[in-house]
């Protein structure tokens, strides 16, 4: 189904008629605002991809960031040893007795903007691969040289490729930047630069934000783990890409249903009678019962042991003449 066939069903339900620009856009609002809440509640069919990365080999540093992309981390194991590691927050590392992170063991440390840190302080530049119809609006805030926390909007107009902020952007120290967003869809990614033109961020087409998880994959420098080349595989979750063509499909066509039913219940929550909220009560838990469903006969097609049993047996084994390809790459972080 596509988004053409979800609006008429939701216009017919609702009353809200998709007869020019403003009304379909409400509609759309009730529906994005509806496949967010599915996914990020459910881990549904497609929603979840393995890839192997490739950790950058450097001595000096022992954290990383994932790409724009990886929403969630849900798996993690070297690649050449099949070995799981475990992947912590922050909590073990404040608790009452020591504690270092051990081998095998990732901790995300939080969820930032940048992917790579900025080399020098100074304005940012926006970049698009291709020309917009339609303004775009971007924003970035954080610290500044003059200022611990700062809000700059920019306006790519129509045909505008490039844009730079007017703000002297600092690193991070304490805060730097905290959030680099754009309004709308765009039909190419965004890409950031620092002064010096260094890339430094990016925001996808249907994302609204840059988005990058860090993470500190080991206590100390250990030459050991940072063979070049050297690749974990991950297990992950994808963002929620946000509907808006009309030939846009959502990420899973048996799920379709049950993004009408929650679009509904969220549509009768705002309503004044008093009979409202039993109707988006009764709608949401229509649209849980479908999911539900989906999900059930997705596990029942599987074995749901996920847990990487350790292998007594297992060496390391160094990482050339394995015939792997390219890995996509991680980021390393200062």
């Amino acid at each position: 189904m596509a988004v053409s066939d979800m609006l008429l069903k939701l216009s017919e339900a609702t009353g809200v008629t998709n007869s020019n620009a403003a009304t379909r856009a409400q509609l759309l609002r009730y529906l994005n605002t509806a496949g967010r809440e599915l996914w990020n509640s459910w881990d549904l069919p497609g929603s979840m991809q393995e890839q192997f990365f490739a950790i950058p080999a450097d001595q000096t540093n022992i954290q990383i960031t994932l790409p724009w992309y990886c929403e969630q981390i849900r798996g993690a194991r070297w690649a050449i040893t099949g070995q799981k590691i475990t992947v912590r927050d922050f909590r073990p590392r404040y608790q009452a007795t020591p504690w270092h992170l051990p081998f095998l063991e990732w901790r995300v440390r939080q969820r930032q903007p940048l992917h790579t840190p900025m080399l020098v302080e100074g304005p940012l530049t926006f970049v698009l691969t291709e020309p917009q119809e339609i303004p775009i609006t971007l924003c970035v805030s954080g610290q500044t040289t003059a200022a611990s926390q700062v809000m700059e909007t920019i306006i790519l107009l129509p045909g505008q490729v490039t844009a730079v902020t007017q703000n002297q952007w600092s690193k991070a120290d304490p805060y730097g930047l905290q959030q680099i967003s754009k309004a709308g869809i765009t039909t190419c990614d965004v890409n950031i630069f620092d002064y010096s033109g260094l890339a430094v961020a990016e925001i996808g087409s249907r994302s609204e934000q840059a988005n990058n998880i860090l993470v500190q994959i080991s206590e100390y420098v250990n030459s050991a783990m940072y063979q070049p080349n050297n690749a974990v595989e991950l297990l992950y979750k994808r963002p929620y890409d946000t509907l808006f063509y009309d030939t846009d499909i959502f990420h899973s066509p048996y799920a379709e249903d049950s993004l009408i039913w929650r679009a509904r219940a969220n549509y009768e929550a705002l309503q004044k009678d008093e009979l409202a909220l039993q109707r988006a009560s009764l709608f949401s838990a229509k649209a849980d019962e479908l999911i539900r469903q989906i999900v059930s006969n997705q596990e029942s097609e599987v074995d749901m042991r996920v847990n990487v049993a350790p292998n007594k047996y297992a060496r390391a084994a160094s990482f050339w003449g394995r015939g792997w390809g390219k890995f996509s790459r991680t980021y390393r972080r200062s």
